[in-house]
């Protein structure tokens, strides 16, 4: 089963779309890989601490960063790595 998502009032960018479906991407921490690495090829180059140090908004307000476990799952998906 895929997990609903409405659709979006704004279409998102071909950047966020394709950053979404790895590991525990969704649209907040879309947004911010968007803005921090700007172009695909920098988000594939990018380093397990970089993608660790995204930072997003919670629906409390409270700021949450993707963390070392998940950056390193993004990374291992990325170069095709079996864990």
């Amino acid at each position: 089963l895929v997990p609903y998502s409405p659709p979006a009032l704004v279409a998102l960018s071909q950047f966020r779309e394709t950053v979404r479906t790895l590991p525990d991407v969704g649209l907040k921490f879309s947004l911010a890989a968007q803005r921090k690495f700007r172009s695909i090829r920098r988000a594939i180059n990018a380093s397990a601490q970089d993608w660790a140090e995204l930072l997003s908004v919670d629906k409390e307000g409270k700021t949450r960063k993707l963390g070392e476990s998940t950056a390193q799952k993004i990374v291992e998906v990325i170069n095709h790595e079996e864990g």
